[in-house]
């Protein structure tokens, strides 16, 4: 498994949830850096290159 394009990954810390994006359009706050990642070629959701590494 691999992802194919490239990007960085944030992740907001009030819900938790990752995007590929450093603001909030919601709320305007920006969210906190967690290294490079992608969507997964298998379910979609946004996860980092070392959990696929990892195997998780």
């Amino acid at each position: 498994m691999s992802i194919e394009t490239v990007v960085v990954v944030y992740e907001f810390p009030g819900c938790e949830e990752r995007m590929t994006e450093r603001r909030c359009g919601e709320c305007n706050l920006f969210a906190r850096r967690l290294g490079p990642g992608g969507g997964c070629p298998s379910c979609g959701e946004i996860v980092l290159a070392s959990e696929l590494e990892a195997g998780l």
